[in-house]
């Protein structure tokens, strides 16, 4: 039968039908274990390379391995995506996501997204390894897309797969863990959406919509369905998420519109998530008591604290973006990437404690103090801050380690320490 090419930048791969032999080549050399692994039969190859792959970008942050070998790995992954055996499938998607977290560099991201967007997008509806495969989609967009049409189009195939607007019933076509996990996906990217860029007609139905899954028996779709609209009033938006705002009105009988069908909305929400037993969700999990309150009384949730140095996240979108990588990554690998990527910084809007390897006290102004102990809402997209940091912080942190350097030494005079 006749082979089939996929093609990637640099990189090709020739698959025959029902063959286990495959071939690659690149323009440039690959390391030599890398190299060595591809050369094997893909059945082999998958089981002893994507686990290494996913080892170096989960605990070693390996960066120069993923600049050496970007599309060679991104090629790769998509093939065992496309055409590959179960375990094999679900390594790559890990890969996939992780992948888009560790690439610091504008142009590699864009293609990655471009890349993978056509590939998971089409699998997504397969019926195998969806709780992974709309992982590694938000994974992708989350870090990878730098405009919001960009982001609103992985977030309208999330839309499309829950069937959300359409004029039955909430749809039991899936499971309870995968139409939690596509609404937790879905409003995971919305978090990264400004305002005004919002589309004015795709999300229309969304708080009718999660309104009506607030009556879906299981927990973790009522919760993500809870969540999903504390972000959407949130965001305090209305026109964009119902159709029941008149946008014929002038600007002022709008607005009072507006807010009167907010206090409505909130009220109806509230009723709902106390219907389905007050007591449990009271005494349930932690995200029903605060959505709760929220749509009662207008409290903002709990504080979640992050790391040794109880950095704290106040608002549902900073709440909902790290809740939904824990569930991705865990707990500590979570933390470990926000304290060490510089660029996830700017998205979590946290400045973690500096780390000195030398342990030579270096002064600090007042103003750099380098422990903060506190989140603050960003008015940009956490999209916008990757595409104009990834590029920057490269030699931002080459001139932080000249300056590290530079640090040691003391004036042989006075013994004063330089800065």
């Amino acid at each position: 039968m006749k082979a089939k090419r996929f093609h990637y930048p640099g990189y090709d791969i020739i698959d025959d039908y029902g063959d286990d032999q495959f071939e690659t080549t690149s323009p440039k050399k690959l390391d030599a274990y890398l190299e060595k692994i591809l050369s094997k039969k893909k059945r082999f190859a998958g089981k002893e390379l994507l686990p290494l792959i996913v080892e170096a970008l989960n605990n070693e942050l390996e960066l120069k391995f993923v600049e050496n070998n970007l599309f060679t790995v991104l090629g790769f992954c998509l093939q065992f995506i496309i055409k590959g055996p179960s375990t094999e499938r679900q390594l790559a998607l890990n890969a996939l996501g992780l992948l888009a977290m560790t690439i610091d560099n504008e142009d590699d991201a864009r293609e990655l997204y471009r890349s993978s967007l056509a590939v998971l997008s089409e699998t997504l509806n397969s019926g195998t390894e969806t709780l992974k495969i709309l992982g590694s989609l938000a994974m992708i967009t989350f870090f990878c897309a730098n405009y919001s049409n960009e982001t609103e189009e992985p977030m309208k195939i999330i839309w499309t797969f829950l069937d959300a607007d359409s004029d039955n019933e909430v749809a039991r076509k899936h499971s309870s863990a995968v139409l939690a996990a596509a609404i937790s996906a879905w409003s995971f990217l919305l978090t990264t959406m400004e305002t005004w860029r919002l589309s004015e007609e795709h999300w229309q139905g969304a708080i009718s919509y999660f309104t009506n899954v607030l009556e879906e028996g299981d927990e973790s779709v009522h919760v993500a369905a809870a969540e999903a609209l504390a972000q959407i009033f949130e965001i305090d938006c209305l026109k964009k998420f119902s159709t029941l705002v008149d946008c014929s009105l002038c600007e002022e009988d709008r607005t009072l519109m507006e807010g009167l069908l907010k206090e409505e909305l909130k009220n109806t929400i509230a009723e709902k998530l106390k219907a389905r037993d007050e007591d449990s969700a009271r005494q349930g999990t932690t995200a029903n008591l605060d959505v709760l309150n929220y749509f009662e009384n207008g409290t903002a949730p709990e504080a979640v604290t992050i790391g040794e140095d109880g950095l704290e996240l106040y608002t549902w979108s900073q709440i909902l973006r790290v809740n939904f990588l824990k569930n991705l990554l865990g707990e500590d690998r979570v933390e470990k990437h926000i304290m060490e990527k510089e660029y996830l910084h700017y998205i979590f809007s946290v400045r973690p404690t500096t780390f000195n390897p030398s342990n030579v006290e270096l002064y600090i102004p007042f103003r750099e103090e380098a422990t903060v102990r506190y989140f603050y809402k960003t008015a940009m997209s956490p999209n916008s801050f990757i595409a104009k940091k990834r590029t920057q912080l490269r030699n931002k942190q080459r001139l932080i380690s000249e300056e590290d350097k530079a640090s040691h030494f003391l004036d042989n005079d006075d013994g004063i320490q330089l800065a």
